[in-house]
C-alpha cells in the first residue's frame, strides 16, 4: 500500500511539474501566468509569488 501511495504521489508531483512547463510554451495555467506577468513583464514580486506556489503546492503533495 505504501509504493502506491509513493507512485501516486511522484505522479501527481510530475503532473505539476508538466502542467508548469506546459505554461510557458502557451497551455495557460500557472506556468503561464508565472512567466508572462513575472519574468516578461519585470513583475519579480509576482514572480517570486508564484514561484513559491509550485513550491508550496508540490511540498503539500510530499507531506500529505
Amino acid at each position: 500500500m505504501d509504493n502506491l501511495i509513493l507512485s501516486f504521489t511522484y505522479t501527481t508531483i510530475s503532473l505539476l511539474a508538466y502542467t508548469t512547463v506546459m505554461g510557458v510554451i502557451g497551455a495557460g495555467g500557472l506556468g503561464e501566468f508565472a512567466f508572462r506577468y513575472g519574468y516578461q513583464e519585470y513583475n519579480y514580486d509576482s514572480n517570486v509569488f508564484n514561484s513559491n506556489n509550485i513550491l508550496l503546492f508540490t511540498y503539500l503533495l510530499y507531506n500529505q
